[in-house]
C-alpha cells in the first residue's frame, strides 16, 4: 500500500504574526466578530459567542466559530491543520477578544471622576 507523502510547508502559518481585528457586539449571545489578517490575506467572519459547553482549548464557556455559509446546513469556509495549529490560533483570537472586550466596556462604563462611596448619603 502506497503512503501519501506529507507536504511540508503547505499549511504553514506563523501564529505570532497573525493579527485579529475584533468588534465587540455588546449584550447577547454573539459577543464579537473578528477579521484575521496574515501577510496579504484577510479572512472575515470569525464569531465569538456564548456557549453552554466549555471549549477544551480555552477552558471557557465560549464558542469560536470560523467563517461559514448556510446551504441547508452550515459549512465551514476556513480550515487550519493540524488541529493543534487551529487550537493555537483560537487561543490567540480569544486573547485578542478579551483585550477588545476590556477596552470596550472600560470606555462604556468609565466615570468622569472617582467617587468616594462613603460620601454618598442614603436616606
Amino acid at each position: 500500500m502506497k503512503q501519501k507523502k506529507k507536504k511540508e510547508g503547505v499549511n504553514t502559518i506563523d501564529i505570532e504574526r497573525v493579527n485579529f481585528i475584533v468588534k465587540i457586539k455588546g449584550e447577547g449571545k454573539l459577543r464579537a466578530t473578528a477579521i484575521m489578517e496574515y501577510k496579504n490575506m484577510r479572512v472575515k467572519g470569525f464569531r465569538i459567542a456564548n456557549s453552554d459547553f466549555v471549549d477544551e482549548d480555552i477552558d471557557e464557556k465560549i464558542w469560536i466559530q470560523v467563517p461559514s455559509f448556510f446551504a441547508g446546513k452550515y459549512h465551514d469556509m476556513f480550515f487550519l491543520e493540524p488541529k493543534e495549529e487551529w487550537a493555537k490560533l483560537k487561543k490567540k483570537l480569544y486573547k485578542e477578544y478579551l483585550k477588545a472586550d476590556k477596552e470596550y466596556y472600560g470606555k462604556k462604563f468609565k466615570m468622569e471622576k472617582e467617587v468616594d462611596i462613603d460620601s454618598i448619603k442614603f436616606d
